[in-house]
C-alpha cells in the first residue's frame, strides 16, 4: 500500500478569523473545512496548502 501524505492549516488572521474554504469534491461536498489535502510527490507542505 502506497504512503499518503495529507497536510491542513488553521490560518487566523489579525482580527482572529479563521480561514476556511468550501470543499469541491466528496467526502464532505459543500461543506465549510480548514485548507488542506493530499501533497503530491516532490511537493512541499507550504505549496500544498497554497494549491489546497
Amino acid at each position: 500500500m502506497p504512503i499518503v501524505v495529507g497536510t491542513g492549516a488553521v490560518i487566523v488572521n489579525e482580527e482572529g478569523r479563521v480561514l476556511l474554504v468550501l470543499r469541491k469534491k466528496d467526502p464532505e461536498r459543500h461543506k465549510w473545512s480548514i485548507p488542506g489535502g493530499k501533497v503530491d510527490p516532490f511537493e512541499t507542505l507550504e505549496r500544498s496548502l497554497v494549491r489546497a
